[in-house]
């Protein structure tokens, strides 16, 4: 088999970590490669699974929830901008981080803040931010012992 430049160049941006697809299209974009070489090149790592936004999104969120617990907001926004199609991201998300388990992920979150001694509407403020849908935040914010500190 001939040298594939292309191939070889994705390869080599994959090995670092995992990628999407839109991240090594552009990447082999911005490293100047013919439009037609990337479109092949892309298709090739398809095949051969070594690009799959199905399985990255699962890694994803997998990674953020044992690591850094963020809400489906956050997670959605932090996926669409690595190129992932809205519509697939909400689909895995809702598969993949029910609300249920949402909610349990933000009460954790928050119980470990109330261990700290942080007031309620900070508990809320950092729930927002950590991208946890409002109604959850308000459901467990609005629980009786949060408002005892």
């Amino acid at each position: 088999m001939e040298y594939d430049p292309a191939w070889h160049t994705a390869l080599k941006y994959l090995s670092r970590k995992p990628r999407t697809i839109t991240e090594v299209l552009r990447y082999l974009r911005q490293k100047g490669f013919p439009s037609v070489e990337v479109e092949n090149t892309i298709a090739r790592l398809v095949e051969c699974d070594y690009l799959n936004d199905t399985a990255y999104i699962e890694l994803w969120v997998n990674h953020r929830n044992r690591l850094h617990p963020v809400g489906a907001y956050r997670l959605m926004r932090e996926l669409t901008q690595r190129g992932i199609d809205p519509d697939l991201v909400k689909d895995m998300l809702k598969r993949l981080m029910p609300s249920y388990q949402e909610e349990e992920l933000a009460r954790q979150l928050a119980e470990r803040k109330l261990d700290r001694a942080v007031d309620g509407e900070r508990i809320k403020q950092l729930l927002l931010r950590r991208g946890f849908a409002p109604e959850i935040v308000n459901r467990i914010t609005n629980n009786q012992s949060y408002h005892d500190l």
